[in-house]
């Protein structure tokens, strides 16, 4: 196993930027995953395409498809899940995204950070028992 990898990264997300320096890394920077028939997640600059591809689309249902395209061929972590989750205007919405995403996040034990991207307790509560029923 390798040591953390200590460097500088600046994270942009729907919430502003913050830079975070000379901070351990807690995910893999060399290291390949395999998951779900991918090697990695998404790397910062294809992401943010993927998201503007996504918030350029007008209907929530446009949105959605291709949010699942997205996330059904590519391995993503629990943050950007959230990221993507923003993106949406209705709660059914990122509930089923969430739920969808599941298999393709690298970090599964992360997953509790996509429950900031929902405005509800009962949401949050849906989605933990879809995820103990599995």
């Amino acid at each position: 196993m390798e040591s953390p990898t200590t460097v500088t990264e600046t994270i942009t997300t729907t919430s502003g930027t913050r830079t975070l320096e000379n901070q351990e890394l807690t995910r893999p920077t060399t290291e390949v995953i395999e998951i779900g028939g991918c090697e990695g997640p998404v790397d910062e600059m294809s992401f943010a395409q993927m998201k503007k591809s996504i918030a350029g689309k007008t209907f929530e249902d446009s949105k959605f498809t291709l949010a699942k395209q997205i996330a059904q061929s590519n391995c993503l972590w629990a943050e950007q899940v959230k990221e993507i989750m923003m993106l949406f205007d209705f709660e059914d919405t990122k509930l089923e995204f969430a739920k969808l995403a599941y298999d393709s996040t690298v970090d599964q034990g992360s997953y509790y950070i996509v429950n900031d991207a929902f405005e509800f307790e009962l949401t949050i509560d849906e989605l933990n028992e879809y995820l103990e029923m599995r």
